[in-house]
């Protein structure tokens, strides 16, 4: 399984923390049910290594309770492209979901998806080509995507995502979303 991965994470919660102020909560996964290692193990269950304790009993199965849960919880969900995006049905029908798309790569699969569902939705282009042109400018995307022996070098190019461009974008769906659930802002 390839997994796109946000190089400058930190960055990002920095941002959605500046945005959304001190009274939300940000949660940082990979996957839901991450593999994370128990005594040996690789137990399934947890949206974030770091909750693992020693005491735990290990799930060797994926647990759809425990992403339902976690995604009927979610006000705002930030994620790179990808399948994540198939949880959206979990989700509470007042909220929000940003799709960043690394430079390149706009592919609408999710984004119809989502603009069918009862949720705000906003797509993220990364403006800045800069490390993509160095790295990845021979490829073509839509070739690339359809072909399975090209597949992986897309989906595992870290993506670093210009929040002073992303900010924006945020500040936007923080409003739309308060305006929508009458919360004052």
């Amino acid at each position: 399984v390839y997994s796109r991965k946000l190089e400058n994470i930190e960055d990002i919660v920095a941002t959605i923390k500046r945005v959304f102020g001190d009274d939300w909560t940000v949660h940082e996964f990979d996957s839901v049910n991450a593999g994370c290692p128990l005594n040996g193990k690789t137990c399934l269950g947890y949206y974030n290594c770091d909750l693992v304790q020693p005491t735990d009993t290990c799930t060797e199965t994926k647990s759809l309770d425990k992403e339902i849960d976690l995604f009927n919880s979610i006000s705002f969900l930030i994620a790179v492209h990808g399948a994540t995006a198939m949880n959206l049905p979990w989700m509470p029908d007042d909220s929000t979901y940003v799709e960043l798309f690394p430079p390149a790569f706009n592919e609408p699969c999710y984004s119809d998806y989502a603009r069918r569902s009862p949720i705000e939705y906003y797509a993220f282009n990364e403006p800045n080509y800069t490390r993509y042109n160095a790295h990845l400018s021979h490829v073509d995307p839509k070739r690339c995507f359809a072909d399975p022996s090209c597949r992986h070098t897309i989906k595992e190019w870290s993506v670093h995502i210009s929040v002073d461009a992303l900010e924006p974008l945020l500040r936007e769906a923080k409003q739309k979303y308060f305006e929508k659930c009458a919360v004052p802002s």
